[in-house]
Parts: C-alpha cells; sequence; structure tokens
C-alpha cells in the first residue's frame, strides 16, 4: 500500500482499478494501515497508499484523511475526504463525545469529534449524506470520523478496563452499542457502507471482489464447542452403581438394571455426535468442533481425547471433512503457556495441525487473548462474543485481523467474531427470529454468522429444534458454509487478487493458483464484454463469477 517509486505520468496513462488513498505523511500509522486493509478487504477494493500531492492522479478514485485545514492539499482534485479528527491516538478523549449517526433508517452511536466542531469557514453541509463540501471545491468531506470509529471497535479498546475473571465475557453493559439499544446491530458494517455509497457516487467505475466465490449473500460457520460427554457425572455414577450393587446383594436386582439403563439412556441424549454427522451429511455441510484437552479442570472431569471412544469419534468428524479446534481450558487465559501445550497434545491426538481455538467459556481479556493466540501458533480466534448476550460485539460481521494496542501491532491472526449460541439467546422471545435478525444483518453487509450449538444440548428441546431450523434457513438463505479453518483461507487468499484496468479499457485480474473461483462486481453503466469467454458468468446485472485455474484473468469492457 505504500507510495509506488512509479513516475507519476506513468499513471497518468493507464485506468486505475485500484483506489488511491492519500494521507499526509506525518498522519501516516499503523492504526491507519490497519484499518485501510480491513476496509479494503470487507468492501473489496484494492488501496494505494499515496503521502505526496505531485503523485495522485487526477480523474481517478480518490479517498483521503486529512484535517480540515490540509484539505487544500487536494486542489483541483474530485475526492472524498474521510473526516479526521485526530483523535485515532486520543481514543480517551474520543469517548468522551457520543454522537448519534442515522444512516438508511438505521441509528448507531458514533465517538469522537465531528467536523462541524473544527468550524470550517467556506463549508456547506448536505442535508443528504452527511457530508460538508467547501465552496469552489470537489472535495466532500464526511461528519464523522469514520476510520477512528472502526480502529476502535476493532481494537476492543472499550474493554480496556476490564479485568481477569468471568465478567470479561459477560458483561456488554458498558459497551457504546449496549448503552444506546444496538448491541445486535453491527455499527462498523453501517459505517462502511455508509463510506462505500459515498465512493460509488463520485466514482464512474469500480470493480471490487465480492465476499464470496459464488457471490453468496453472505457467509457463515456451524461450530460445536465440546464440553459435556455424559449426562450423568462419574461421581453420581460411582453413587449409583454402589446403591445398584447393595441392591443386587439384597435381591433387588432389577433396581440395579433400572438404574444402569436409565443412565445409559441420559448419557445417550448427550452424545448427539451420530445424529449431527447424519444432520451435515444431509445437508452437505462441513462443522467446526473445538475440543478440549486437560482431563481434569479443577472439580471437574472432562474427557479424554486419547481414549478409544473419542480417538474413534475424532476419526469420524475429520473423515466426514469437519474441522477440528481446541476448546482452550477454562483458565487457561490467565496461564499463557497452557495454549501452547493444549494445542500440541490435539494435534498429536488427530494426527496433524489444529489452525484455530475458542477459550472455554469465552473467558479472556481483548487484544491480550490475541497476543496469547498469535504467539502460540493459531491462525484464527473465535472467542470474541458475549455469554448472555448475542450479537456483534466488535461491531462488525466481516472477519477481521487481531490487533494489538498496547503494542500498536497487528497481527496475522483473524478473529471470527461469535454471534450467538443457545446461552446467550434472549429468553422472552422467539429464538429463531433473532436468529433471522443476526442473520439479515450478515446478509445485508456481506458478512460471516459464526452459530454455536453445544452437542450436549442438540437431541434437548428447544434446542434440537431451534438448530434443525438454522441449518434449514442457512440453506434456504443460499449462504456459503463452510469450517472456520476454510474461512480463514479462503479470507487470506482472496485479499491478495489484485485488479487493475488498462487504457484501452482491458482489465487484468492477478489472483493465487489457489483460488478457483471468484466473484466481481463492476459498479456503474458500464458492462464486461464476456462473449465467448467460458471462465465467466454473468450471474446478475453486473456481476460475474470467475471460474479459473490461470495466476492471470484478461477481461474487457465493453
Amino acid at each position: 500500500m505504500d507510495d509506488s517509486n512509479e513516475n507519476a505520468n506513468q499513471y497518468s496513462q493507464q485506468k486505475i482499478m485500484t483506489i488511491q488513498f492519500f494521507i499526509t505523511k506525518s498522519d501516516l500509522s499503523p492504526r491507519i494501515e490497519y484499518v485501510l486493509r480491513f476496509i479494503g478487504q470487507a468492501l473489496g477494493y484494492n488501496f494505494r497508499v499515496i503521502t505526496t500531492p505531485a503523485k495522485l492522479v487526477k480523474n481517478k478514485p480518490l479517498v483521503s484523511f486529512l484535517k480540515s485545514a490540509d484539505l487544500d492539499k487536494l486542489h483541483g482534485h474530485s475526492a472524498v475526504n474521510i473526516y479526521n479528527s485526530g483523535q485515532i491516538y486520543d481514543l480517551d478523549q474520543a469517548e468522551q463525545s457520543i454522537n448519534i449517526f442515522k444512516w438508511q433508517k438505521v441509528t448507531v452511536p458514533v465517538l469522537g469529534k465531528k467536523i462541524s466542531e473544527d468550524s470550517p469557514s467556506g463549508w456547506r453541509k448536505s442535508s443528504s449524506d452527511h457530508t460538508w463540501r467547501k465552496t469552489g471545491s470537489k472535495v466532500w468531506s464526511t461528519e464523522i470520523d469514520i476510520l477512528t470509529n472502526i480502529f476502535y471497535h476493532l481494537s476492543r479498546y472499550e474493554e480496556k478496563w476490564r479485568h481477569f475473571a468471568e465478567e470479561t465475557a459477560s458483561d456488554y453493559t458498558t459497551s457504546i452499542l449496549s448503552r444506546y439499544h444496538n448491541l445486535k446491530v453491527p455499527v462498523v458494517d453501517i459505517l462502511l457502507h455508509y463510506f462505500q455509497s459515498l465512493l460509488e457516487k463520485k466514482s464512474e467505475t469500480l470493480l471490487k471482489i465480492l465476499p464470496w466465490p459464488r457471490a453468496e449473500p453472505f457467509g457463515a460457520a456451524i461450530t460445536h464447542d465440546v464440553d459435556l460427554t455424559r449426562a450423568v457425572s462419574l461421581k453420581r455414577r460411582l453413587l449409583n452403581n454402589t446403591y445398584g450393587l447393595f441392591k443386587s446383594l439384597t435381591g433387588a436386582g432389577e433396581v440395579s438394571r433400572q438404574l444402569k439403563q436409565e443412565m445409559n439412556e441420559q448419557d445417550a441424549q448427550v452424545w448427539s455426535y451420530p445424529q449431527l454427522v447424519e444432520l451435515y451429511q444431509k445437508h452437505n455441510i462441513p462443522a467446526t468442533f473445538f475440543f478440549l484437552t486437560r482431563i481434569m479442570e479443577g472439580a471437574h472431569v472432562r474427557y479424554n481425547i486419547n481414549s478409544k471412544k473419542f480417538k474413534e469419534l475424532l476419526r469420524l468428524l475429520r473423515e466426514n471433512e469437519h474441522e477440528i479446534g481446541l476448546h482452550s481450558s477454562l483458565h487457561a487465559f490467565d496461564h499463557p503457556g497452557r495454549y501452547k501445550s493444549e494445542k500440541e497434545r490435539l494435534e498429536t491426538a488427530i494426527n496433524t495441525q489444529v489452525a484455530g481455538l475458542r477459550q472455554h467459556y469465552l473467558r479472556g481479556k481483548f487484544p491480550r487473548m490475541w497476543r496469547i493466540s498469535q504467539n502460540s501458533g493459531f491462525k484464527y480466534d473465535t472467542s470474541l462474543g458475549y455469554n448472555y448476550q448475542a450479537g456483534y460485539r466488535a461491531g462488525t460481521t466481516h472477519p477481521f485481523y487481531a490487533y494489538d494496542y498496547d503494542n500498536d501491532q497487528a497481527y496475522d491472526l483473524v478473529e471470527f467474531s461469535l454471534a450467538f449460541f443457545e446461552h446467550n439467546l434472549p429468553p422472552d422471545i422467539d429464538s429463531i427470529k433473532y436468529i433471522r435478525d443476526l442473520l439479515t444483518q450478515a446478509r445485508n453487509y456481506g458478512g460471516l454468522t459464526v452459530a454455536l450449538l453445544h452437542p450436549s444440548n442438540y437431541l434437548q428441546e428447544p434446542y434440537h429444534d431451534v438448530w434443525n431450523k438454522l441449518i434449514t434457513e442457512l440453506k434456504k438463505s443460499g449462504a456459503y458454509i463452510d469450517t472456520l479453518e476454510r474461512h480463514y483461507k479462503w479470507y487470506t487468499l482472496r485479499e491478495q487478487i489484485q485488479v487493475s484496468m488498462r487504457s484501452d479499457n482491458h482489465i487484468r485480474i492477478t489472483k493465487p493458483e489457489e483460488i478457483q473461483q471468484f466473484s466481481i462486481r463492476l459498479h456503474g453503466s458500464r458492462r464486461l464484454n464476456i462473449s465467448g469467454i467460458d471462465e465467466v458468468t454473468e450471474i446478475r446485472p453486473g456481476i460475474y463469477t470467475i471460474t479459473s485455474d490461470k495466476n492471470k484473468i484478461e477481461l474487457k469492457i465493453a
């Protein structure tokens, strides 16, 4: 994303599909680069960072992040400027000012100064799109600091006060989203959608890489945390067996047999894996299962993944192409060395590497949790959720790379936020309706829904009915459903797709060879000329799916 060494005149001979992003060199920082990378990933655009005005190309898509006083640097250029409040490194101060932002019938809280507080002279506010325009200028500036708000939510800076305790994943009341009764509304995605609408309004032709391979409306991941594998605890079974033995000795053998039958029936209601595997075979869905590796957690006896029963279960899941991840133990968040040792124990049991984890009880503090996960060799985490409230804890339905604001460092670790599980859905309304609302948010913004059900509850009501309806809903909606590990691979590979457009209206797309299929959207009145090209299919007006094993693809705009 850095400045190119090529001469600006060379760029003037090309129509670059990459969006120019202009910022002063003094304002460019790791936080800005991190947020810009996320925007590019979420929206599917390529950005090129420019810090020198002379390298800007006229009549090409241009976005800037400038303070009002610096906008003169864009003289003669048409641009969408994201208002720079200067608070991305002063988030404590930004938290002191909460404003209400309304966009397309959605109301969300945003933090930080507004452009009006800088009292820009010679500026006129637009009543339709929350922008300000300078007299005699071709620059429209947003009213709020979008980049600062996005960083605030993704970095989980608002959780900086939390301690290493149970409330870390339970207390959602201090979130600004919760305070404004919008916890399930993805504020980050709304700001992205608003920014994209401005960009498309000011640009004649834009090409974006869509979030999912065949332009599916949204993505989904079905996950399971393997906590309980028997309904009857070892302590209770021992007591019942002792009582049954006593009854047998006193001639009441039927009582002993009945006790054993009842315990076995109860355990069978918890061991739901044959039914789950059958369900996913029927719908052709791969799921992700997170396993504990510590047999003892305090007074709790879990299970032994190296036992014959669990080796057979692990084999069955892998045979059906389900993913196996680590469910780190209850106190691992306070004993960082356990992440790596538990990961190695699970890898030994399944004889392959483990990509991701979910912390037991969702306990942990961010960004410390991400730092530990990164250092332990995980590729993704999916612990970001609340125990007692469904919704989007980071304000987005999209995956995102983790960021450590303590050390101002972006990580390679990807976070897949947990949208909901059976225990954090509200009990006082129809769970399916609430789930549909969450799925609608992901669908509206092309995001990803991560759902969790504990297998011990699958055969119980109302969970059995709710989960089956969820699977039916996902299939009917055309969601792109896969394991989290494969979502991770798609997410990181898709980012490497590069698009450029030459002056002769030829588009060149460069992609990793591992990507066999992807989709694009051409915004504007132009269309691709795909006559005689078998690799390209227009599935909807302006939306094309490309299937090819080539590294470079040449297309032409009609």
